[in-house]
């Protein structure tokens, strides 16, 4: 399994610096499937994919980003 995101054709300080991926099987109560660090982009529009590892099966994901590169000036 993995979370593939794209780099925005925007500025770099927005791009996410962390992914919180999390399932829920009645869209109210969420449990934590996978979280870590993203890498920096080395370009906008630039493509990357971040592996995890999950058994369980959810109705409804929800993919959040708590960090972003610089949240002063983004």
């Amino acid at each position: 399994h993995a979370v593939t995101l794209i780099s925005g054709d925007d500025f770099p300080e927005r791009d996410p610096s962390s992914f919180l991926l999390e399932g829920s099987l009645d869209g109210v109560n969420f449990a934590r499937i996978a979280s870590n660090a993203v890498p920096p982009f080395p370009a906008r529009k630039y493509v990357q994919s971040l592996s995890f590892a999950n058994t369980n099966r959810y109705n409804v994901y929800r993919l959040r980003f708590p960090t972003v590169r610089n949240a002063a000036s983004a």
